[in-house]
């Protein structure tokens, strides 16, 4: 079981009105991890970037702050719980990843890195974004596959498997009891019991 304790911050107005210079600030710790103010910018600007990309129109900016900041500490959650069962993605396998976009979107790596930073998107930022949702990935099908595992019916005592062979049937005695002339006679006999139809 794992717990997670996260703290959301805030910067008093008032520092601000008497004109000190913010450079940057914690607005969540999810553990023992910070999300910074510039962070939580950089997360809204791409959203926003995603958003006119598809046509859709901008929430206001506040409720799209909350929602990103929200998804920001169940990935940062999530992340830590991936690196601590032990998740990994390689340099190779994300060298690998990130051809495979480019190719999808039919560049060169160099043209696609070139689109990125005209998107104001740090190439290096965007690898390591990357590796955490390739890594995220990887962490919910192990908690599918385990979830898929435990909702597998279990077998009632004594249940066949339908793959399994029919039982033999074993032989059975049965013994009547009948009266003839005032003397009582019995007789037993061995007989395999019919075979009961599906």
């Amino acid at each position: 079981m794992h717990r997670m304790f996260v703290a959301v911050l805030f910067v008093p107005l008032f520092a601000l009105a008497q004109g000190a210079q913010l450079v940057d600030r914690i607005v969540a710790v999810v553990n023992k991890e910070v999300i910074t103010l510039s962070e939580l910018g950089v997360a809204v600007a791409s959203a926003e970037r995603q958003l006119r990309r598809q046509g859709t129109a901008l929430p206001d900016r506040a409720v799209l702050e909350r929602q990103i900041l929200e998804r920001l500490i169940l990935d940062k959650a999530q992340l830590q719980r991936a690196r601590d069962t032990g998740i990994r993605i390689d340099e190779l396998q994300l060298d690998r990843a990130v051809q495979r976009i480019a190719d999808n979107n039919k560049m060169t790596l160099a043209d696609f890195r070139r689109a990125l930073e005209r998107d104001r998107v740090a190439f290096d930022a965007w690898r390591e974004e990357l590796r955490d949702r390739s890594r995220l990935r990887r962490s919910a099908s192990r908690r599918r596959a385990r979830g898929r595992r435990r909702r597998l019916p279990k077998r009632a005592p004594g249940a066949i498997s339908p793959t399994s062979s029919p039982p033999i049937p074993t032989r059975r005695t049965r013994c009547r009891a009948a009266t003839s002339g005032g003397a009582r006679t019995s007789g037993c006999r061995s007989f395999l019991p019919p075979r009961s139809r599906a």
